[in-house]
């Protein structure tokens, strides 16, 4: 059997779930990148999320949307290039 690949999309957030909603729910910035590595260790190929406000509602602030996809896009630890 041949197999096609694949590409696995992670909503790691949901659009407005808090906390109360389920408290595994990542609304931080810090929450978000070690939610998107363990996706990413999971197989998934690309992180969907949303950025928070303090109070977890969804936010539009540039300099939060800035911060999650630069931090995020940086490799887990178990994907980093190693160095021979």
């Amino acid at each position: 059997m041949t197999q096609k690949p694949c590409i696995l999309c992670c909503a790691i957030t949901g659009s407005v779930a808090t906390k109360a909603d389920n408290p595994a729910v990542p609304t931080s910035i810090q929450e978000q990148i070690e939610s998107s590595h363990a996706a990413v260790e999971a197989g998934a190929s690309i992180i969907h999320a949303h950025v928070r406000n303090d109070d977890q509602s969804p936010s539009s602030d540039p300099v939060k949307f800035a911060a999650s996809p630069t931090k995020a896009a940086a490799p887990p630890p178990s994907k980093a290039p190693v160095s021979p």
